[in-house]
């Protein structure tokens, strides 16, 4: 059973993002933090979801945004077929502002 986050973004409302094929989580900047996932392509290119956030001023603050989104994934992974969206609106340190899809 496929699973997936919702999140209500300023920008787009709400969105469904995927957690099949995801290989990890990183940040992208104090602004951003990066899903990235596997897509079958060349070596070493993956698929990326971009998450748009409020600024996280320090090394921790980003750590805790992976931490979050990385706790929610086994959470999910966990979890029974049933429950297979979480919202992540208000689980998350910051809020996400836009969600944005592309290639690493």
């Amino acid at each position: 059973m496929a699973a997936f986050f919702t999140v209500n973004t300023a920008a787009n409302g709400n969105l469904l993002i995927p957690l099949d094929n995801l290989l990890w989580v990183n940040t992208g900047s104090a602004t951003t933090t990066d899903l990235y996932y596997a897509n079958g392509a060349a070596a070493y290119t993956s698929d990326v979801i971009t998450l748009t956030h409020g600024t996280e001023a320090s090394p921790s603050a980003l750590g805790a945004m992976i931490d979050v989104i990385q706790n929610l994934i086994v959470q999910s992974a966990q979890s029974n077929w049933k429950a297979s969206i979480i919202d992540i609106t208000d689980l998350l340190p910051s809020m996400i502002t836009d969600v944005t899809i592309g290639v690493a």
